[in-house]
């Protein structure tokens, strides 16, 4: 693995806190990280600890979609987040949602992998190709054709994957996307994005069910009451003891 010095930072947050709208607190308070290029790092904590929001920031949604207030500096790719239109965001960080069909434009397989592309003018002679790649990325030969809707949770979460893969973007951002999978369905996804990080994407994931995720972390960031508590190696948290984990309100 190349040293974290010499890794160029694509995200970075300094003294960051966020407040949604209507909101009595604020839900991440005085955040400073920085994320390598390459580097697959977990965001975990019980619910409401603050980790969906730094996904939210990253993606531009937070600020841009959700409209609440912004202290301090997030950084993507060497540039402020607030000087981002949300499209041009959407072509650097790929977003994966807990709930995959709430991201779906279209009802059937490949026009849905095609819809991110073609709203981003690829050119048609590409367009093929760009989604053939993505669908044998997932393993999806036989979801070729299908309506989306009536498909299983984890062949969403597929079509999901596909359709931000075919954009090709840098950076992927995942928040709680085992939620809805069965156990097969989660394998399924552990290795999908294990065939990302191989390829030097930078992976960020909110999750609080972990198992599958360490083998792959880098580093493992609790957070708790918007604040970043303790960071982990993969190697140091799987040494944590079983009870330990469920006093930090953790799947085992």
């Amino acid at each position: 693995m190349v040293n974290d010095k010499a890794r160029r930072s694509v995200i970075q947050f300094e003294d960051v806190s966020f407040e949604y709208p209507g909101a009595e607190t604020e839900s991440i308070h005085h955040i400073d990280l920085d994320v390598k290029e390459g580097e697959f790092l977990v965001l975990t904590g019980g619910s409401g600890c603050g980790k969906t929001t730094l996904t939210r920031l990253i993606n531009g949604l937070a600020e841009q979609f959700y409209e609440g207030t912004l202290k301090g500096r997030v950084t993507l790719l060497g540039r402020s987040i607030s000087e981002y239109p949300l499209y041009e965001i959407g072509k650097k960080v790929g977003s994966i949602f807990q709930d995959p069909k709430s991201q779906f434009f279209a009802s059937i397989t490949e026009d849905e992998i095609a819809f991110g592309c073609e709203n981003y003018g690829v050119p048609y002679e590409e367009l093929d190709g760009r989604v053939s790649s993505a669908i044998k990325r997932i393993n999806g030969d036989m979801l070729r054709g299908k309506e989306i809707y009536p498909m299983s949770s984890g062949e969403k979460q597929k079509i999901a994957v596909a359709s931000v893969n075919a954009v090709d973007p840098e950076i992927y951002v995942f928040d709680e996307p085992s939620a809805n999978l069965d156990m097969y369905s989660v394998e399924a996804l552990k290795n999908l994005m294990g065939g990302l990080k191989a390829e030097g994407h930078t992976i960020i994931v909110a999750e609080h069910r972990l198992y599958y995720l360490v083998p792959y972390a880098d580093r493992i960031l609790y957070m708790k009451h918007g604040s970043i508590i303790q960071e982990f190696s993969g190697v140091e948290f799987q040494k944590l003891p079983p009870d330990e984990l469920r006093g930090m309100g953790l799947r085992v």
